[in-house]
């Protein structure tokens, strides 16, 4: 009964003196920002971890490979800086939300090449207005509709756009250029 005893204190002893060096054992440590440490060498915020992961998520779920390290932790930077405007964006309750799209490690330079072509800035405006009063469009059951006049409404002014639409037929143009566009979840 005395070994027992013996065999169970130190075996007390030994958790003890564990628990107690186990404090600097940890897998992640915290510099004196409070920023996560992976490597010795090299020091993150908590944003830019839970960044890797979901951008390791987001690789799987769209299929992405990228040729290089290089290149993938160039596409990381990119989808950083993208995942921190869509966090702030969708903070300001706009209206709509941004989300993380198959586009999300594109710079918006690269994703207007890619959906524009070669000319990153496409036109100011996709629908061309005449002056003349007597525009006809033509349907495809041969009916003329005249469009004797148009308005332009403010940017971002819902409201108006609801007076106008309860008056007439509107045509919207989209800035299909834009950050958020390329962003656009919901």
């Amino acid at each position: 009964m005395g070994n027992a005893k013996s065999a169970m204190l130190i075996l007390l002893l030994a958790m003890l003196i564990a628990c107690a060096t186990a404090m600097d054992m940890s897998v992640v440590s915290y510099d004196e920002a409070h920023h996560v440490t992976t490597s010795p060498d090299r020091s993150q915020s908590v944003f830019d971890a839970e960044a890797v992961l979901i951008f390791e998520s987001w690789m799987v779920k769209h299929g992405k490979v990228y040729d290089s390290v290089a290149e993938k932790e160039r596409r990381l930077t990119i989808f950083e800086d993208n995942l921190r405007f869509i966090t702030n964006r969708n903070a300001e309750n706009r209206g709509y939300r941004l989300g993380l799209t198959r586009f999300a490690d594109l710079s918006l330079h690269e994703y207007n090449e890619v959906c524009h072509g070669a000319d990153p800035t496409p036109p100011r405006n996709h629908v061309f207005m005449t002056t003349t009063t007597d525009t006809r469009l033509v349907l495809g059951n041969n009916n003329n509709v005249m469009i004797d006049g148009y308005e332009n409404l403010p940017s971002n002014d819902e409201l108006t756009l609801r007076k106008a639409v309860a008056h007439q037929p509107i045509t919207a143009i989209i800035d299909s250029s834009s950050r958020e566009y390329q962003l656009y979840e919901s």
